[in-house]
């Protein structure tokens, strides 16, 4: 018998938010078109949404390929835009132009003619009107495909028979709980076809009576195994812009009314929840494997769904590669990387993509925990998104290598790094790995660390604006031989470690301030931008040099604490470079020092030299 999909330690709750996730708010809805539906479920939403776009305008079938599909069906080049031979992102391997030669007649094969496909076949319904004309179930596809398809249903091949040239299947059925004849669509056009299913249950809810009873329907409804397989599909192939301009399409210049599922795709889940696909939690299993293998994960993950929930856990696996082998966006509730998991995303994917996040998932929708450790090295592009409302918890460590690979939030403070984390842009790494647009999104708090040995500098936008804000006490770390960012910057803890550095920053007219400014190795860091540096912490040069040679620019001592200036290193203070004590308590630690210009010492600001140390000042000491 056949059974629908089952919960896998998800509550049921969550089953109804997720589809809510996917709402498309910028379809060109009327106001007030859905209220009648609003707070309602099962069959009482079902006969609510047939109220609403029940006695559409019918027109005629023939009209559909005559003028109509030039309104709806037309690609920006001008073609047909035919489901069975297009290839998104692609080159398909033929086109149609809306000209009568295009037009079927007799075919022989693909790509010599198109005409109408009814989704559901109208075999089904018996020819009768208004189905027989109904444009949301109605395409331009191409003729032999067309036949090939012929009254089978829709559903997933396991071997396939046949093969058009854009990847449409004709085989047995492996959706669970029928095996007959099948045709699958491309997966790029699964959920168009599933939302033209779920109108004709809707529009045609109780008035399927005198319809034929197929493999795949009783009257206008589908059968279970349908049913679950079209709101899988609704789910795994989300609306999209193609559709959504359909719909407009249609509701504004052909048949007045809307397909409820392309503005609303939760409605499915709403209305038959026993049959909409279930969100798991699944584990990884394997020491090295690929993302997409069912066999990678425990419980075995057959489908994918975006309410799951991924866990990478050390007790289960300590050491994990994971072969990034998709191309189409993934979506998952959560991703949490526990218990000193070391796990490695790799492969040479062109790109990829996971949006982490569906309403009703517990927060942070990421989590690596303390000890734990995500690296991406893979040499195609792999995207982390956290849409609006959704949350990074970082206690454990992030490393980057190979290519722009990104952590992207929303809101502000959506991605903390914890007390304890590190965040590492390694080698191979370019680009801003927190993304150029959101203001504030990425926080590094107290005793964490950014380490830079690759890309651009942390901030991802163009000062004052930042994308990564520095909390007191953590530490940004630069290990490579590249200019950082200055001008306008707000550091807490900085740090130069690299034996080859040998930058001079010499643009911006803003102050740099940072905490503690440390060099522990460099040839030459040149702090000689016209804005200057406020610090207020300590100055180490353990080895190298560092020079302040602003034209014209101060350095300042600023800090609430003690202040020490120490290290065996060289400190350059040039003769464009002014000194200014506030109300800073500064020692002068087992070091000379040499100022190039005047140093003022402000009311409350003291300078301590130590015994055996000498300050030379070239220029005019004021002490206020």
């Amino acid at each position: 018998m056949f059974q629908p999909y089952t919960m896998k330690g998800i509550p049921r709750g969550l089953l109804l938010l997720l589809f809510s996730a996917f709402t498309i708010s910028y379809a060109q809805i009327p106001a007030g078109y859905y209220t009648p539906a609003t707070g309602l479920t099962g069959t009482a939403l079902q006969q609510a949404l047939h109220d609403i776009i029940d006695n559409h305008t019918v027109v005629s079938y023939a009209s559909l390929q005559s003028t109509w599909f030039q309104k709806t069906d037309k690609k920006t080049n001008g073609k047909v835009w035919d489901m069975y031979s297009d290839i998104p992102g692609g080159t398909p391997p033929y086109e149609f132009s809306f000209i009568a030669a295009d037009q079927c007649g007799a075919y022989s094969g693909e790509g010599d003619c198109y005409n109408r496909e009814h989704t559901f076949p109208q075999s089904w319904f018996n020819g009768a009107s208004p189905m027989y004309s109904d444009i949301f179930h109605l395409y331009p596809t191409d003729g032999y495909v067309n036949g090939r398809r012929s009254n089978y249903p829709h559903g997933k091949v396991g071997t396939a028979t046949w093969t058009s040239l854009n990847g449409g299947k004709l085989g047995n059925c492996v959706s669970p709980g029928y095996g007959g004849v099948v045709f699958e669509p491309r997966d790029e056009y699964k959920g168009d076809f599933a939302r033209s299913y779920l109108y004709m249950e809707t529009r045609y809810f109780n008035e399927g009576s005198g319809w034929d009873n197929t493999d795949m329907t009783t009257g206008s409804q589908l059968k279970p195994w349908a049913q679950t397989q079209m709101l899988l599909w609704n789910v795994l192939d989300p609306v999209s812009p193609k559709e959504i301009a359909r719909n407009d399409s249609i509701y504004k210049l052909v048949q007045h009314n809307r397909n409820p599922f392309i503005d609303h795709p939760e409605y499915a889940a709403q209305i038959w929840p026993a049959y909409a696909p279930q969100p798991g939690t699944y584990t990884w299993n394997v020491a090295s494997g690929s993302w997409s293998s069912s066999a990678s994960w425990t419980p075995a993950r057959t489908v994918a769904i975006p309410g799951d929930i991924l866990i990478f856990d050390g007790s289960v696996r300590a050491v994990s590669s994971v072969t990034v082998d998709f191309t189409a966006p993934q979506s998952v509730a959560r991703l949490r990387v526990i218990n000193n998991a070391n796990v490695t995303f790799t492969g040479t994917t062109a790109a990829g993509l996971v949006t982490i996040g569906v309403t009703g998932a517990a927060p942070p929708q990421l989590e690596v925990a303390s000890g734990s450790t995500l690296t991406v090295n893979s040499t195609g592009v792999l995207s982390f998104n956290l849409p609006s409302g959704y949350s990074a918890g970082i206690s454990g460590n992030i490393l980057f290598q190979n290519a722009a690979h990104q952590l992207t939030g929303t809101g502000a403070g959506s991605i903390v790094f914890n007390s304890g984390s590190v965040f590492t842009a390694g080698t191979g790494f370019s680009g801003a790995p927190f993304g150029t647009t959101a203001s504030g999104a990425v926080t590094f708090a107290g005793g964490s660390s950014y380490v830079l040995e690759s890309g651009l500098p942390p901030f991802g936008a163009v000062a004052p604006a930042s994308v990564v804000v520095f909390q007191s006490g953590s530490l940004y770390k630069h290990k490579a031989n590249s200019a950082p960012s200055l001008s306008g910057r707000t550091y807490s803890n900085f740090e130069i470690d690299s034996p080859a550095f040998n930058q001079s920053v010499t643009a911006g007219t803003s102050a740099c301030t940072v905490d503690n400014l440390t060099v522990t190795n460099a040839l030459l860091a040149g702090f000689d931008f016209p804005g200057g540096c406020t610090i207020r912490g300590n100055l180490q040069v353990i080895a190298g040099t560092l020079r302040f040679n602003p034209a014209p620019g101060t350095l300042k001592f600023d800090g609430t604490t003690a202040q020490t200036i120490s290290g065996a290193g060289s400190l350059e203070v040039g003769a464009n470079c002014n000194v200014s004590i506030g109300t800073a308590s500064i020692t002068l630690l087992n070091r000379n020092l040499s100022l190039g210009k005047d140093i003022t010492i402000l009311q409350g600001g003291t300078l301590t030299i130590n015994p055996g140390v000498t300050l030379t000042v070239n220029g005019v000491a004021v002490i206020n």
